[in-house]
């Protein structure tokens, strides 16, 4: 979102009003930028995020693009890549606090 904030003509990539979903302009294979259809795609990696069962990612996800974002202070990245598997795994598990039995009676 910092990205998408410092380079506003990629505001197109987000900000589709009608899109086909089922057929992409980009091309990955074009190695000429300029012929690779960038800006005719979208961030459809988005809406799969929107959804993350991780709800910091999805909050984020819903938030670019949204008006009161632009007003927002950037984010600090180091929040979100300091964070290893194991370290959201253990927040998660301290977060729920409620223990499933493993055996029952």
């Amino acid at each position: 979102s910092n990205l998408l904030r410092k380079h506003p003509e990629c505001a197109c990539l987000y900000d589709r009003k009608s899109s086909d979903e089922l057929t992409d302009a980009f091309l990955p294979q074009e190695n000429d930028p300029t012929k690779a259809k960038a800006l005719q795609s979208s961030l459809w990696e988005l809406v799969v995020l929107e959804h993350h069962y991780y709800a910091p990612v999805s909050t984020l996800a819903k938030s670019i693009g949204a008006p009161e974002e632009a007003k927002a202070p950037p984010h600090d990245i180091t929040e979100f890549s300091s964070h290893t598997y194991k370290s959201l795994f253990d927040q998660e598990r301290k977060k729920r606090g409620k223990k499933t039995p493993l055996t029952f009676h």
